[in-house]
């Protein structure tokens, strides 16, 4: 660490508020099991987004993705070479062997947070995506263990793009892990930008972290669509989205989001 950067613990949320992203995340997780379920060959992105609407009022929710700087939807919804902040579109229909990533989290009151990310593939695979969903999802579950307190913030943002490295993938610092909590995207984040000169930040008890990994197969070539939301990528690579809400305690960290198949059809895992 750099003589000149000085270390700063990243502060607890209160107690309140990490009961209610708990409480928040057990219906989050049965709304994105009934989400991922409806993932099928033939349904339009829009009949997802307008199912996440339906299940959101059944269960008395609001999604937090709104308000997030006015998106459009309840949800995000992105397909093969669309990297995040997929709009849905009931002109876009989804296919045997899309590779989708969904992003859904709740508010309370807008005063407490969740959010995932998930990546399933439709149907039959390719050898694209068999090397790259598997590995990520990985990823993911092995940088967990680092997330104890007074672990530098940055250990784990290295952690993972050396994995990522090792596993011939690559990860952008454009979209990263963060904490949450009273806002749905809080500093710092996981993977600091590139020039970004600020304090080495150290976990400690009661934060929460959206722990996220955004993996691409080549480095990819960021460009935004007209809708002025849905980033894609260029060379037309499909990429791989997972993430967990994972809160910090004095022991083992706490992972309070589930885990779900890759592919649709397969059962779903125990966390």
């Amino acid at each position: 660490m750099s003589l000149f950067r000085k270390t700063k613990p990243v502060a607890a949320n209160t107690i309140e508020t990490n009961q209610q992203i708990a409480a928040l995340v057990v219906v989050q997780n049965q709304i994105f099991a009934r989400l991922l379920d409806g993932l099928e060959a033939g349904v339009s992105t829009a009949d997802v987004a307008a199912l996440a609407d339906e299940l959101a009022l059944e269960h008395a929710v609001h999604s937090s993705l709104p308000l997030m700087n006015g998106f459009p939807a309840g949800i995000s919804i992105s397909v093969n070479q669309e990297i995040t902040n997929g709009v849905p579109r009931s002109d876009k229909l989804l296919k045997d062997g899309d590779v989708v990533k969904l992003a859904f989290g709740l508010h309370h009151l807008q005063r407490a947070f969740s959010m995932q990310n998930w990546t399933v593939q439709i149907g039959a695979g390719t050898a694209i995506a068999g090397d790259l969903l598997g590995p990520a999802r990985a990823i993911l579950q092995e940088s967990i263990s680092m997330c104890r307190p007074g672990t530098l913030v940055s250990e784990i943002g290295k952690h993972l793009q050396q994995t990522c490295s090792k596993t011939g993938l690559f990860i952008s610092e454009l979209f990263a892990g963060h904490f949450i909590g009273e806002q749905v995207h809080m500093l710092p984040q996981v993977l600091p930008r590139s020039g970004m000169f600020e304090p080495e930040h150290i976990l400690s008890a009661g934060c929460m972290l959206h722990l996220v990994v955004l993996a691409h197969p080549a480095k990819p070539s960021v460009k935004q669509l007209k809708d002025q939301w849905t980033v894609t990528d260029r060379n037309c690579y499909p990429s791989a989205c997972y993430s967990h809400m994972v809160l910090i305690t004095d022991d083992v960290p706490k992972v309070l989001t589930a885990t779900y198949p890759l592919k649709k059809g397969s059962p779903i895992s125990s966390r």
